[in-house]
C-alpha cells in the first residue's frame, strides 16, 4: 500500500462544445497512456455548454506527458493556472468556479 503525494502539479482548463469530439478521441488515448503513468488523474466533465478538464499528478513534474494529447487542443480559459499545489488547493480552486454559477 502507498500513499498518494499531497503536492503535485495541476491544471483546470474549460473547453467549448464545438471540440468535445476531440476530448474524447483524446479521453481514449489517455487510458492508453495512464497504463504507464500511474501518478495521472483527470477528471472530466461535459455539459452542454462547457466541458472542463482537470488535470492532477501526484509528483512535481511540470507539463506531464501523461496529458500530452490534451495539450493541443484549444481551449476557452483556465480556471486553474498550471503549476505546483496541494489537491485541496486544487479542489478549492474548482470548487470556487462551480459554486459561483460561473461555469455552468
Amino acid at each position: 500500500m502507498s500513499t498518494v503525494p499531497n503536492k503535485g502539479w495541476a491544471e483546470a482548463r474549460v473547453y467549448s462544445p464545438e471540440h468535445n469530439n476531440e476530448l474524447i478521441e483524446a479521453v481514449m488515448k489517455y487510458h492508453e497512456v495512464i497504463e504507464t503513468h500511474d501518478k495521472a488523474t483527470l477528471i472530466f466533465m461535459m455539459a452542454s455548454g462547457h466541458t472542463l478538464l482537470v488535470f492532477f499528478y501526484s509528483s512535481l513534474v511540470e507539463t506531464p506527458d501523461a496529458f500530452k494529447c490534451f495539450y493541443d487542443i484549444p481551449f476557452m480559459s483556465k480556471i486553474i493556472e498550471p503549476g505546483y499545489r496541494t489537491v485541496y488547493e486544487a479542489t478549492q480552486g474548482i470548487a470556487d468556479v462551480l459554486q459561483g454559477g460561473s461555469l455552468w
